[in-house]
């Protein structure tokens, strides 16, 4: 299933190695966000100082009672679009990347003082410190390490820190998902769905992605925040958009296209607001692509009407990276 959410984040690196620190530094995409230490004390306060950034499940998910008196857990969906108002989001720390010979306090106890942070920890050893990093992963102490005389340390670096960041975000979202899997979107248990939702976000360079609803699916957003809106629509709800359609004096050719399961209907602004002006019909029930026979649709809007003042130029993740100083680790 795909996560509910997930946005671009912040790694943290710790080397006293100012030489080699900088030549990993030097060699990281363009994209990703760090800030960089050459000793652990500095280190481990800024981790400790970024842990003031309250979650989306936080902010989205609240207990409650249903109707037999039991406790769930309710989930607003318009908190999760309001997350792209939110510039902080791409400031969380996801994962620290810390060398293991570092004077006065060594990665692995600096790993273990922050060892109640929500924050994944990836070890730089020598070869001769690799039964120690094992023993600490063991003990849960780190999450994963690499060699640095062993391969290419930074294919092996970047490829742990993409993994860890995605099970950062994993222990953020089992709580929402928790709370979706008791009225699931059914869209979100079909196979081929997921896997055309994830084509449609590679090719469109999505950085983020946020589930929304009304109408269901994808609030999804490049590093420039262009977003666009993915709608996922069962035949039922084909069916229902073609009563309101034919209701309203829709053209005949794009009600064959909402009964094939060809388009599908965005109504951003319902047909009952048009006072004695032709309703934009072409703009509101919008091409799809027909899957699993006809059963789902899947549509595709660039730059949708949306209830929230989005500012690319204050909230994008290029605006991010553009207000965000990388300094130099010989300065910390």
């Amino acid at each position: 299933m795909i996560a509910p959410y997930h946005h671009p984040t912040t790694v943290v690196f710790a080397d006293d190695n100012q030489r080699y620190l900088k030549s990993l530094l030097l060699r990281l995409p363009n994209d990703l966000s760090y800030h960089a230490f050459t000793s652990a004390e500095p280190a481990e306060e800024f981790l400790r100082s970024q842990q003031n950034l309250p979650s989306l499940p936080s902010r989205c998910v609240r207990p409650s009672l249903n109707a037999d008196n039991q406790p769930t857990l309710t989930f607003d969906l318009n908190q999760v679009e309001q997350e792209i108002n939110d510039p902080r989001r791409f400031a969380r720390l996801s994962v620290a990347v810390i060398d293991y010979a570092m004077p006065n306090v060594d990665g692995i106890e600096l790993c273990r003082r922050i060892k109640d942070l929500d924050i994944k920890k990836l070890l730089l050893t020598g070869v001769a410190d690799e039964k120690t990093a094992v023993a600490a992963f063991n003990e849960g102490i780190i999450d994963r390490y690499v060699r640095k005389g062993h391969g290419d340390p930074l294919n092996d670096c970047l490829s742990h820190i993409y993994d860890l960041a995605d099970d950062y975000f994993d222990q953020y979202t089992k709580q929402l998902s928790a709370a979706i899997q008791r009225h699931p979107p059914k869209f979100l248990e079909q196979e081929i769905i997921n896997t055309h939702i994830s084509d449609i976000l590679n090719q469109r360079a999505a950085v983020e992605h946020y589930l929304v609803g009304d109408p269901p699916g994808f609030l999804s957003l490049d590093a420039q925040g262009r977003f666009s809106r993915i709608i996922v629509a069962s035949k039922r709800e084909r069916n229902e958009q073609l009563v309101y359609a034919e209701k309203h004096g829709a053209p005949r050719a794009l009600r064959r296209l909402l009964k094939a399961g060809k388009a599908v209907g965005f109504f951003a602004e319902p047909v009952e607001t048009y006072f004695g002006e032709a309703y934009p019909w072409d703009d509101n029930i919008v091409p799809a692509t027909a899957l699993d026979s006809g059963e789902w649709s899947v549509a595709v809007v660039d730059n949708p009407p949306m209830d929230v003042d989005f500012s690319s130029e204050r909230c994008s993740y290029e605006a991010y990276r553009r207000s965000t100083e990388l300094t130099p680790p010989d300065s910390r």
